[in-house]
């Protein structure tokens, strides 16, 4: 705590004490830094840290990480996770529904730790970008008014909306900061699951859609428009 208060204070590590609540500086106790402020490295106010962590935590509060600046640049993150998706899929033109076939999706996570739960992560997260991208829509009257709070008319995938096919792969490319080289997987699965929906849309009927969700009734809009 001392190193890291001396780099806040500016001053030499042997000219700073301590009383059980602050790191102050000897010769002039007004200048200190308060213990909790320095358990895991000290935060400025544009979010960059300095110092290592004193104390274990789940948080992310890395050195060299930073708040973006007004031109919404800055250090946003010390590691990333790299991946693709893809989907097969077909659309019944009369009705409008769309059937996925196939989807995969592939990540380097650096080190899998365990294989049965990455995987159900995975194909959870993918889940839940079908849903969001085919059926879950929240609808609302003139006055704001939901008209579909619950689930007999809130629409969302079930199992037999799941891909016929799922493909998950992983390449291991061991990172330097996660537990045995290992990166976040937690919302990534998610990211491209609609884009790669609306992609195959396009491929199969050639309509673009820029909303989600895309329904059957949007489906057979959008190919009766194409007439």
């Amino acid at each position: 705590m001392k190193e890291t208060a001396s780099q806040v204070l500016r001053v030499q590590v042997d000219r700073l004490d301590y009383d059980g609540d602050d790191v102050f500086v000897r010769s002039d106790p007004t200048a200190r830094v308060p213990v909790p402020e320095l358990g895991r490295g000290y935060t400025y106010d544009d979010g960059q840290t300095i110092g290592e962590v004193v104390h274990t935590t789940a948080d992310a509060r890395l050195p060299r990480q930073s708040n973006p600046d007004e031109n919404g640049q800055g250090i946003m993150g010390i590691t990333y996770t790299f991946g693709a998706q893809a989907c097969e899929l077909k659309i019944d033109k009369e009705t409008g529904e769309i059937i996925i076939d196939h989807f995969a999706s592939c990540f380097d996570v650096g080190q899998v730790i365990n294989p049965i739960q990455i995987r159900g992560q995975v194909v959870g997260g993918v889940m839940m970008g079908i849903g969001a991208s085919l059926y879950e829509e929240l609808k609302f009257d003139e006055d704001g008014k939901a008209l579909n709070p619950m689930f007999r008319k809130y629409r969302f995938p079930t199992l037999k909306n799941a891909p016929e096919k799922h493909t998950v792969e992983f390449v291991e490319t061991p990172g330097e900061i996660g537990p045995f080289g290992a990166r976040g997987i937690g919302e990534h699965p998610l990211v491209a699951v609609a884009p790669a929906i609306l992609n195959a849309i396009y491929d199969a009927i050639g309509v673009e859609f820029y909303e989600i969700p895309v329904t059957p009734e949007k489906i057979q809009e959008a190919i009766e428009n194409k007439k």
